[in-house]
């Protein structure tokens, strides 16, 4: 909740309160690892979780990634769930000065946004705070060995939520595909002679979050 992270508290009750009786404290987890004064003080943290249980709003259920927390198939690990909370993020840019300046800028401009502000206001918080950098690749080949150094490294097991690419297109026209099949294969795990027009867009499922610009180059969005 202090990293710009939201709880969805849907399944809490059922774990902690029967009838509205906190009974976590019978729970054998509990006598064996807790004193008296921390399940005071999880009671009291969890009491102000569920009272803020409606402050979710759909702007954020659209725009924010999610994950359910447990064991089961497609749920994610709680050890890689305090991974994700408590690592930082880092968004893969071919020139990690001037693109992150620009990219900063845009949330900055865009914090009054009237539907979207709010987001922006996130990522700009999460930048402040140095949850959210960038990762200087050097050049548009060495995206994809930055993002393999990280997937194999820090980002094991929870990179499709922790690793960004952004970088330029390189378009002689907006209908030109021909340039980038290499990183393009590499984000949706394809070979690259199956390569689409169509694959030039970020899909849940790919390898990690990534986005092509629309334009030539950043600069070309600079009037």
């Amino acid at each position: 909740m202090d990293t710009n992270h939201y709880l969805d508290t849907s399944d809490i009750g059922t774990i902690f309160f029967e009838d509205g009786k906190f009974i976590f404290k019978e729970n054998s987890i509990a006598k064996k690892f807790l004193s008296p004064h921390h399940i005071s003080n999880l009671e009291e943290l969890i009491d102000s979780i569920i009272s803020k249980s409606g402050y979710i709003t759909q702007l954020q259920k659209t725009h924010l990634s999610s994950i359910k927390i447990g064991i089961e198939y497609n749920e994610t690990i709680p050890v890689n769930a305090v991974k994700i909370i408590d690592e930082r993020s880092k968004v893969i840019v071919e020139n990690g000065i001037n693109d992150w300046k620009f990219i900063k800028g845009l949330c900055a401009k865009y914090e009054n946004h009237k539907i979207r502000g709010r987001i922006y206001q996130l990522i700009s918080s999460a930048i402040k705070k140095d949850k959210l950098e960038a990762d200087n690749a050097g050049g548009l080949g060495e995206i994809t060995k930055r993002l393999n150094y990280w997937i194999a490294d820090r980002y094991k097991d929870v990179h499709e939520l922790k690793l960004m690419a952004v970088f330029d297109s390189d378009r002689t026209s907006s209908a030109d595909f021909s340039k980038h099949k290499d990183e393009v294969a590499f984000f949706k795990n394809k070979e690259k002679n199956t390569i689409l027009d169509s694959d030039y867009a970020y899909n849940v499922g790919d390898v990690v979050i990534w986005h092509i610009l629309y334009k030539k180059k950043l600069e070309n969005y600079l009037p």
